[in-house]
């Protein structure tokens, strides 16, 4: 599936609601109706602007107001989780600002020096004001809880076989696209019996680190604690990280 392409929009960016009123007057107007649509893809029917009777720039995508530039210079981005509306979103906002992960985050600035926002259906911007009702949660490994989680099994047991059985088996490993995977708890149930371990070793899951973490994630979230973040540096928003309400 192609993406949305917003090249041949005659706007790169939006920096301001004068400039957004500016646009909206260098499109061509359309009978009997005050939306038009944008200038550089007028062959697109789903995507228009208007201005509202409380004089606000709306630029729409489908049947949704994606972006609203308001009079006090504000913008509101709205929209659904879509890399197509996040595209769309991002062509009508401030210069250096612009949505990712399916509209999900807000950057503002470069990769290097950023910051990114967690959204959660809207975001509001005014100013260096972000103001959003998303928050970034992941989860890590509680280290305390994790090891008690392990003394359970006999993961120790198998680390060790593993260290020593691994350097005479090496050579003998199927290929990464012919080895089995097995489900959590079969795997559990493997690593209780010793006579298991060639099989679990021969898996995709067979290193120490990768039955580690099917051990962790086995637990539920007993191996796991949440930590939240209300923005993050650009160079540290990697796919860890999730947008979630701020309820």
């Amino acid at each position: 599936m192609f993406g949305l392409n917003m090249y041949s929009c005659a706007a790169r960016s939006i920096n301001n609601h004068a400039e957004a009123v500016a646009f909206y007057e260098s499109c061509k107007t359309k009978r009997g109706s005050d939306e038009r649509r944008l200038r550089g893809k007028e062959t697109s029917r789903n995507m228009t602007v208007r201005i509202d009777a409380s004089g606000n720039v709306l630029f729409k995508y489908h049947d949704t107001d994606v972006v609203t530039w308001r009079p006090d210079n504000s913008y509101l981005v709205h929209g659904w989780a879509s890399r197509s509306t996040a595209v769309f979103a991002s062509t009508f906002m401030p210069d250096t600002h612009f949505m990712s992960k399916e509209c999900q985050r807000l950057q503002i600035g470069s990769w290097s020096d950023g910051t990114v926002y967690p959204v959660w259906r809207s975001v509001t911007v005014y100013g260096d004001t972000v103001q959003t009702n998303g928050v970034f949660v992941r989860q890590v490994v509680d280290r305390k809880a994790a090891r008690v989680v392990l003394a359970r099994t006999r993961y120790a047991e198998y680390r060790d076989w593993y260290n020593v059985m691994f350097p005479m088996m090496r050579d003998n490993l199927p290929p990464s696209w012919r080895r089995k995977w097995y489900s959590p708890t079969v795997y559990m149930h493997m690593l209780d019996d010793a006579d298991r371990w060639h099989d679990i070793m021969m898996s995709s899951g067979g290193t120490p680190d990768a039955a580690r973490e099917m051990l962790y994630r086995n637990s539920g979230d007993e191996a796991y604690i949440t930590v939240t973040e209300a923005t993050l540096p650009a160079n540290k928003a990697n796919n860890t990280w999730s947008s979630v309400p701020n309820d």
